[in-house]
């Protein structure tokens, strides 16, 4: 009722009573002027509506032979299969021999005469029931399907209608009510059966069958009047008409009422958008195109003495002239906002302002003002000058670190660098590089991406052609959702330096030992010998069993005066030169240097090279480590122990294994045999350097070293070579 009452507050009671009287006298009308269909308008509906039966049985059988093409291609795979085909009414052949038949209907010569038909279907009378035959034919297969017509008839024909096919002046019923009826040959005609008459249309089906399509008349009176009665057009039109008017009427009311009602709302939005101009905290001026002040809030007002018509370059800023920066007429001309920034805008107050110029158009699009909005951003300044400088100092502070940082992105592209990297790598720009064209080392990147962190990670850059070795530690971070990595690289040359130092002064040790030695078990004794040998072997006739003693006295002397000159050899090899050789010599280098112990203490060694032995490295201190892998192999042995050198290739790496069957080390100090001066000998039988000097060599050449052990069983080490 309210509904009611609102919507009809608008009309007067005169304005209500002319609308029913209106509405009323259409009423009348239309039930005078009912337009009823006539009999011949309604025949006519009927010949085409069955006419439009007919065709839509024919659609029918088309789609259907169109699926049944899909459906043989499937039937077919599945026999080639020998998968069981088991789709009701279907016949196959394969080599014009049955291979599936679950079809009830055949009859002779069925395979000649379908090979011969080059249509996709055809209808087949068959013991005086029609049936549509769908053909599908490819390489040596040909399958059927049957489909009596009435099946297609009775999804398509409704209930009331008649469906008969003739051909040949044979007429084949697909109902059992009309056998007496005779059919003419006419598109469209009525006759009569059985005391009811009937309207029948005819239309041309497939292979000279025609198709008959027959209907009760009465029963399309019956359904027609039904319709026609409900469609009163005449009745809608005028209930719109009326409709109409009431709307006109109703829009015009309200628009004088919804007037009133906004003149209220804009007073009302307007006291709101001063209210909400006042709370935002900014200073808000509206300026005509001459630099007069028509408005301010009071964020302006509570600063300045401003008065309308106040020119706003004198009123806020207190210049005497247009501010240096502002370009109102630009604003005004190009009808843009545009921002200018001021220091000490506000007259008689000191910080930094955002001022935005921003033109108020009307409604053809016209400047009709300017609005000015003044943001105070001295806080904001202040913080950004404060982050400036906590950032300078934390740059400074990453410049002046010893070691280079460098960070990357995904793509390993450099974003940022100090200037110790810029010196490591004697490069003044390395952003934007990719760092693997300067650290070429895929296990680091390897090990960063599936760990997410490294650590003291042992490597070597190039530097002018130079292998400088670094220590590099590696994090992966997160910044702004992209993943970013941080490098600390450390300049490991000078520790390098004092560890060859140590390893030297190691090796000067053992060796001044060894030569004090040599001079003097050895050398003395040996000239003696070699000149009485050779005395001798002058002396001595050809062939006697005696010369030739000598001469094995004299080759004797000669191979142990080799090893003196390769132990010299050894001791004088230059730090740091690289070069291919051939690992094998090392090995006999060493067994001839460790010949006498090993013979002393009766040992078997096995040496076996499986591939080739060429090796690139420091000659010198590959001697080294052979020496005192196998010289600790010795230590380790009993009298009648054996040693196994073996010198392997597993896919693109060389293994270098020195095993021995001795004493085993001990699970409690395995983890410690590489440390400096750790060691498990005598007092004065060892100085724990030696290991510790394996590994930094190896190391250093880029290798690993590994070590297994039992105790009381065997001790193996493993140098791989990459």
């Amino acid at each position: 009722m309210d509904f009611v009452k609102n919507y009809f507050k608008y009309f007067e009671t005169y304005e209500i009573l002319l609308f029913l009287f209106i509405f009323l006298l259409f009423i009348f009308g239309s039930v005078i002027f009912i337009d009823i269909k006539s009999n011949s308008k309604l025949i006519n509906y009927a010949y085409s509506f069955q006419k439009e039966l007919i065709l839509k049985v024919k659609d029918k059988i088309e789609s259907n032979s169109v699926k049944f093409q899909r459906e043989a291609e499937n039937l077919i795979n599945i026999i080639e299969d020998n998968r069981t085909v088991d789709n009701d009414g279907i016949l196959i052949f394969k080599d014009k021999k049955i291979v599936v038949d679950n079809s009830d209907i055949y009859f002779d010569d069925l395979y000649s005469f379908l090979s011969k038909i080059d249509d996709f279907y055809l209808i087949k009378i068959i013991k005086r029931t029609p049936y549509v035959v769908y053909i599908f034919k490819k390489s040596n297969y040909l399958v059927i399907k049957y489909q009596e017509i009435k099946e297609i008839v009775d999804e398509v024909v409704p209930k009331n209608f008649y469906f008969v096919l003739i051909k040949d002046n044979k007429t084949y019923f697909l109902s059992d009510s009309l056998y007496g009826f005779k059919f003419e040959d006419k598109k469209y005609y009525t006759a009569s059966y059985e005391n009811k008459d009937y309207i029948v249309s005819s239309d041309l089906l497939f292979d000279n069958f025609k198709a008959y399509v027959l209907s009760n008349k009465t029963d399309y009176f019956r359904i027609m009047n039904k319709l026609e009665r409900v469609s009163l057009i005449n009745v809608f039109i005028g209930i719109i008409f009326i409709i109409m008017l009431i709307l006109i009427r109703y829009y015009i009311g309200r628009f004088y009422y919804e007037r009133e009602k906004f003149e209220h709302l804009f007073e009302l939005e307007h006291e709101k958008f001063e209210s909400i101009v006042e709370a935002i905290g900014e200073g808000v001026v509206l300026i005509d195109k001459n630099y007069n002040v028509l408005w301010a809030n009071n964020y302006i007002r509570n600063f300045v003495d401003l008065n309308e018509g106040d020119k706003c370059f004198s009123a806020i800023c207190g210049n005497e002239n247009v501010c240096e920066k502002c370009n109102l007429n630009d604003v005004i001309k190009e009808k843009k906002v545009k921002t200018y920034r001021y220091k000490d805008f506000i007259k008689g107050k000191t910080g930094h302002y955002d001022v935005i110029l921003s033109p108020l158009l009307d409604s053809q699009g016209e400047v009709v003002a300017v609005v000015e909005l003044i943001r105070d951003l001295t806080d904001l300044v202040n913080l950004q000058i404060q982050v400036q400088e906590s950032e300078n100092y934390l740059r400074n502070i990453l410049e002046n670190i010893p070691d280079a940082i460098i960070t990357f992105d995904a793509d390993y592209k450099i974003l940022t660098t100090n200037i110790q990297a810029q010196k490591l790598f004697c490069e003044n720009k390395l952003v934007d590089d990719d760092i693997r064209n300067y650290i070429n080392d895929n296990h680091l990147f390897e090990l960063l991406k599936s760990n997410n962190l490294v650590e003291h990670f042992d490597t070597y850059i190039q530097n002018n052609e130079k292998n400088i070795p670094v220590r590099i530690s590696a994090l992966e971070i997160i910044n702004e959702n992209d993943k970013h990595s941080l490098m600390i690289i450390r300049d490991m040359s000078k520790i390098r330096e004092l560890e060859a130092q140590l390893i030297e002064r190691e090796k000067l040790s053992a060796l001044g030992l060894l030569a004090g030695g040599v001079a003097h078990e050895i050398n003395n004794p040996l000239v003696g010998i070699l000149n009485f040998a050779q005395l001798l072997d002058k002396r001595l006739p050809e062939g006697s069993y005696e010369k030739r003693l000598v001469k094995t006295i004299i080759e004797a002397s000669k191979d142990t005066k080799n090893i003196v000159s390769n132990l010299l050899l050894f001791a004088r090899h230059k730090e740091g030169e690289y070069s291919n050789f051939d690992i094998k010599e090392s090995i006999d280098f060493a067994l001839k240097i460790l010949g006498s112990t090993i013979k002393k203490k009766n040992l078997n060694v096995n040496v076996d090279i499986l591939c080739d032995s060429v090796v690139y490295g420091n000659r010198g201190k590959v001697h080294q480590v052979i020496i005192n892998l196998i010289s600790n192999a010795i230590d380790a042995l009993k009298s009648g122990g054996c040693i196994d050198i073996k010198f392997e290739c597993i896919d693109d790496k060389k293994i270098f294994t020195v095993r021995d069957n001795g004493i085993g080390i001990p699970d409690e100090v395995k983890s410690k045999i590489f440390d400096p001066f750790f060691t498990t000998k005598e007092v004065g039988k060892g100085t724990g350097l030696g290991l510790a000097i394996v590994k930094s060599i190896v190391e250093e050449h880029g290798w690993s070293i590994k070590v297994k052990s039992e105790k009381n069983s065997y001790t193996e080490f493993k140098i791989i070579m990459t």
